[in-house]
């Protein structure tokens, strides 16, 4: 189990770079934060907005985990949410988390985010702090678009560097690499609608997730 958390919680630097209506708002990670497939990144839910979503994990040795994820954004640059993990054969732990956007990115400067998960007394409480900066070049064809992300994160299941690139294809698809600290895993979102998102992931070379998130504002 703890192995299993500790990758599933490494899952999350490469947020999507999103476009158009579809992909307005920060997508969330295989924990519910804002991310890309485990990794935290520096998007944050706007205000007066929430997530939620539901997402299933199975190891190349047989078990399996399922994740049930809410997020809201509370004011400018700060969101928080809730997990509730369930390992397969054992019981559930819920898992907080709050995350604070402490500087915008700009069309030269990257932006800085801070963030906590925090969870239930089998686990540890992991701190991060992330950069993450807009590689597209202004003026460019809106068909494509990239960012890249890097952290570090200690404290508890995951500990050390993380980082990662999200490609968005049109408004639609966003492709997605990163490294957990111990993993290198490769994940695709899919915005069926503006709300509804479908997200998939290789974990580590032979670990699969699937997903669906819904997003919608007060």
């Amino acid at each position: 189990m703890k192995r299993t958390t500790g990758l599933l919680i490494g899952l999350v630097v490469l947020a999507a770079l999103v476009q158009g209506a579809a992909l307005a708002m920060a997508a969330q990670s295989f924990f519910g934060y804002s991310g890309l497939i485990g990794i935290p990144t520096t998007e944050v839910l706007s205000p007066a907005s929430a997530s939620l979503g539901g997402y299933w994990l199975h190891s190349n040795g047989g078990s399996s985990a399922s994740v049930f994820a809410a997020e809201a954004g509370v004011f400018p640059g700060l969101e928080v949410g809730l997990s509730v993990i369930k390992p397969e054969h054992f019981d559930s732990e819920t898992a907080f988390n709050a995350k604070f956007r402490v500087i915008p990115e700009t069309l030269v400067t990257p932006g800085v985010a801070v963030g906590v998960f925090d969870v239930g007394s089998n686990l540890d409480t992991t701190a991060y702090a992330v950069v993450g900066k807009s590689l597209s070049v202004p003026g460019a064809s809106s068909l494509a678009s990239a960012s890249a992300y890097l952290g570090f994160a200690g404290g508890g299941g995951v500990d050390g560097v993380f980082g990662g690139l999200s490609a968005t294809v049109g408004n639609k698809l966003t492709l997605m690499v990163e490294h957990d600290t111990n993993d290198v895993n490769f994940g695709a979102r899919f915005a069926i609608t503006d709300q509804f998102r479908l997200h998939a992931a290789l974990l580590g070379g032979d670990n699969l997730g699937v997903g669906v998130s819904f997003y919608t504002g007060f």
